[in-house]
C-alpha cells in the first residue's frame, strides 16, 4: 500500500521562503526569478538585498526592533541571506549566488537567449530559471568549458568554513596537538 503522496520538489524548492532571524520568522516577498536576481544585484557581496531587503513591509517594525536589541544583526542578516538563497534555489547558496552573479555580468545576452527560448525571469521560479541558465551555458560549451563552468559555480567563497564530521575534527585536532 502506498503512503501519503509527498511533493519532494516542493519541499526542496518552496513557493515561499521563510528565514528565522533572532528568533523571529520572516516570510520573504520574492516570488519569481527576476525578484531574486534583483535582490542579489542590490548587494552582490553581502546579499542584504535578500535579507532584510525582501522582508515584507508588515515586518519592518519587527526588523527595526531586532536591529535595536541585537548588536550582531549585521552578521545575522548576512547568514540569513545565504540561508534564504539556498532555500529559494533548492541547492547550495554559493552555487546559486555564483550563477546569478555570472548571469548578471552578461545580462543582455543571458536574458535575451532565455527569452528567445520562452523563459522569462518575471514568470519563472528562481530554481527553474537557474536550471535554464545552467543548461544553456553548459550545452553551449565544449567539455573543457563545461568543466570550468561546474568548477566556477561550485567554488565556495573564501572564508566559508568547510563542513567536517566530528570524527574528522577530532583527528585534525589530535594531529595538531601532536605537532
Amino acid at each position: 500500500m502506498a503512503g501519503p503522496s509527498v511533493d519532494l520538489l516542493a519541499q526542496l524548492r518552496p513557493d515561499r521562503v521563510t528565514v528565522t532571524v533572532a528568533g523571529h520568522p520572516f516570510i520573504l516577498t520574492a516570488q519569481c526569478a527576476a525578484q531574486w536576481i534583483s535582490a542579489i544585484a542590490v548587494d552582490p557581496e553581502d546579499l542584504y538585498g535578500i535579507v532584510p531587503g525582501l522582508i515584507a513591509d508588515d515586518d519592518v517594525d519587527t526588523m527595526t526592533a531586532l536591529c535595536d536589541t541585537h548588536p550582531d544583526m549585521g552578521t545575522r542578516w548576512f547568514w540569513a541571506s545565504r540561508t534564504a538563497l539556498g532555500r529559494a534555489a533548492g541547492r547550495d547558496w554559493w552555487w546559486a549566488h555564483n550563477l546569478s552573479r555570472k548571469c548578471l555580468g552578461v545580462w543582455p545576452y543571458i536574458n535575451g537567449m532565455l527569452l528567445r527560448q520562452g523563459i522569462n525571469s518575471r514568470t519563472s521560479t528562481y530554481p527553474d530559471w537557474l536550471d535554464a541558465c545552467y543548461s544553456m551555458l553548459w550545452e553551449r560549451g565544449d567539455e573543457e568549458a563545461q568543466t570550468k563552468l561546474d568548477l566556477e559555480l561550485n567554488m565556495k567563497p573564501a572564508g566559508l568554513p568547510v563542513a567536517q564530521s566530528p570524527g574528522a575534527t577530532r583527528a585534525m585536532m589530535a594531529a595538531f596537538a601532536a605537532d
